[in-house]
């Protein structure tokens, strides 16, 4: 009987908890297919394929996975990253928003994120710093910024449906068809490339 005991409370005590083995403080302290988030290493991959339902019927707390898109992210503030230079073949597909996150998307890389889709996002932050990148930027209701530095950047910003947006274009940048919130030139800063939310009734956000 003891030696029985003994046995389970062995097992027991195998289960996976957080440890300091897993803290993280940023991306780089993670190994490949994890993720930094809340200060803890966390796989990322298909939520089935993590730890059961708690059995006070509640998630685990470390059931949580980022979408398959972000290449890091922070369940606390709803925090989803997509960075080109850590992910190239990510910003050769179509770029969605995840549902109710908060998306910084980084173009790094040329002729990447040609399609950028935060219509289902809470809001978006934008870098189009690789030369020919951004060439369908679609926003949703929530703030939008979008940052055109790269040679041919943004040849197609959509944001008329934002609350608030910003999109700001650099002298290398293409900015062809930007379309802003309000009336025609209200919320555009003056300009044809670029829209401004510190303008007069340009930012509605709560």
């Amino acid at each position: 009987m003891r030696k029985l005991v003994l046995l389970f409370a062995l097992t027991a005590c195998s289960i996976n908890h957080r440890t300091d083995q897993l803290a993280c403080e940023r991306q780089n302290d993670c190994d490949r297919g994890q993720t930094c988030s809340d200060g803890f290493c966390l796989t990322v991959g298909n939520p089935d394929d993590g730890p059961g339902p708690d059995p006070d019927g509640g998630p685990r707390p470390d059931s949580f996975s980022c979408p398959a898109q972000c290449t890091s992210c922070q369940l606390a503030s709803m925090t989803c990253t997509v960075d080109c230079g850590q992910s190239p073949a990510t910003c050769q597909l179509p770029i969605n928003c995840p549902p109710g996150f908060n998306c910084n998307i980084l173009c790094t890389r040329n002729e990447g994120c040609e399609t950028i889709n935060c219509t289902q996002g809470e809001s978006c932050n934008i870098q189009c710093k690789g030369n020919g990148t951004c060439d369908n930027v679609t926003c949703g209701a929530g703030k939008c910024n979008v940052e055109c530095t790269g040679a041919m950047a943004c040849r197609g910003v959509d944001c008329h449906q934002s609350c608030a947006c910003d999109v700001a274009c650099g002298n290398n940048a293409t900015c062809l068809n930007v379309s802003c919130p309000g009336e025609p030139l209200q919320c555009s800063g003056f300009g044809l490339d670029r829209c401004s939310s510190d303008d007069d009734g340009c930012n509605t956000c709560e």
